[in-house]
């Protein structure tokens, strides 16, 4: 479009010039519920006449206290934006998972993080044998009515979309008020995921905080039922960075960080 059939349709509709009514009350109501404040800006020159340069004023004398009350001022207001915090779960958002994949929920304290079992065999008593034990807990497949839970699964397929299932049901608001602190993957055979596994793996993964990929460790398959399982550095890490989990205040139990509703 050329510049005179621009000036030409602005011209003839006031309400699309900048500035204009209606313009400037969508505009403000879009801040408004952003929590931003617009500040009024210089009118736009004309381009019917070549643009002169634009007169200064002499700067106005600021004392040092002003010019700081000032710049911190500019810099909270330019930084500042009342609208939610992106890890809080919206109502609505996400929808919760068709009857008969999700699970219940215990009305049973649990003291310590709650390793909750997407599925049978996902690996939990497992990993309270190799040393999760001292700082975790069998969930028994239930949700706790309060505090941490980290999900478990295995990398089939089956497994994986149950994990997928149980994070909707956590984005929902349906699981209680707990906070989920991510998925621990083990795997379902030794070698390599098939490359469509491992695509619904990593998608799965992107709704949770945080997810912990174990490797396949045979002499867990070998282990019988009375023993104890060998323990493994990445467990040992894990129980670790479980023993370091401070508990979030009550008003903010239920939020989910990182959760994405596009990936559930």
């Amino acid at each position: 479009m050329r510049a005179e059939t621009g000036q030409a349709l602005l011209a003839s509709t006031p309400q699309l010039r900048p500035g204009g009514p209606r313009l400037s009350s969508l505009v403000g109501r879009i801040a408004e519920s952003r929590g931003l404040t617009l500040v009024s800006s210089p009118p736009i020159p004309s381009t019917d006449h070549a643009i002169e340069p634009l007169a200064t004023a002499a700067p106005a004398a600021v004392t040092p206290a002003q010019s700081t009350s000032v710049s911190s001022t500019s810099a909270t207001a330019a930084r500042r934006v009342d609208a939610p915090a992106l890890w809080l779960p919206a109502a609505g958002l996400v929808t919760a998972p068709p009857a008969g994949r999700s699970r219940g929920r215990s009305s049973l304290p649990v003291d310590g993080v709650a390793l909750l079992g997407a599925h049978g065999g996902a690996g939990v008593t497992s990993l309270l044998r190799a040393g999760l034990d001292r700082v975790a807990v069998d969930a028994d497949r239930r949700w706790p009515p309060a505090g941490p839970v980290l999900l478990v699964a295995r990398t089939s397929t089956s497994g994986l979309e149950w994990a997928r299932d149980l994070a909707r049901q956590h984005a929902s608001g349906s699981a209680g008020d707990v906070e989920l602190l991510g998925l621990v993957l083990l795997p379902d055979a030794p070698g390599r995921l098939p490359a469509r596994t491992c695509q619904l793996r990593d998608l799965v993964s992107g709704a949770f905080a945080r997810t912990w990929h174990l490797p396949w460790l045979e002499e867990w398959r070998l282990a019988a039922i009375t023993e104890p399982l060998p323990a493994h550095p990445d467990v040992q890490q894990l129980a670790a960075e479980l023993a370091r989990t401070p508990p979030l205040p009550h008003h903010l139990s239920c939020t989910t960080p990182g959760t994405r509703g596009d990936l559930l």
